[in-house]
């Protein structure tokens, strides 16, 4: 545990170039992190919306809920909020959506908000047609050859 000393001698002249290195550096598991300058606008964002409802709200808070909101998937690697839309229809998700682009300070109409639900219900209809149809083919695949294996 701890920091690592890698160093590599220079020929002969026993001069060592060397750098030191964290085990998460080392066996790449360090930690991913925002880059500064989408950290610094999320937190202008949060502040602004906060301040908006009437609310104030610290650098520190502001961090924290950055950084757990990007270690949970909340946002993207470029600061984009990731909204997990839940309802039964494009409306409770719109409204899911525009709720959670609000919290962010990121405002969206209801028609783009209906528009990316609808888009989303599309894609996920289309998917499960395409994995329906793969698996009825395949059944149909192995129902051909259970059928020519037993008329032998």
């Amino acid at each position: 545990m701890g920091r690592n000393w890698i160093s590599v001698p220079l020929g002969r002249t026993r001069i060592r170039l060397g750098r030191s290195v964290s085990d998460a550096e080392l066996f790449g598991t360090a930690e991913k992190r925002l880059p500064s300058w989408i950290k610094y606008e999320l937190r202008e964002h949060l502040q602004k919306a906060a301040k908006a409802r009437g609310e104030t709200l610290t650098t520190e808070y502001c961090n924290y809920k950055i950084d757990k909101a990007f270690a949970l998937g909340e946002i993207d690697a470029n600061g984009n909020p990731i909204v997990h839309g839940r309802g039964t229809n494009a409306e409770e998700v719109a409204r899911d959506i525009i709720t959670k682009s609000a919290e962010w300070g990121a405002g969206v109409s209801y028609e783009e908000a209906l528009r990316t639900a609808n888009e989303g219900i599309r894609k996920i209809d289309n998917a499960r047609r395409t994995n329906w149809t793969i698996v009825a083919v395949f059944v149909g695949i192995f129902m051909l050859i259970f059928w020519g294996a037993l008329s032998r």
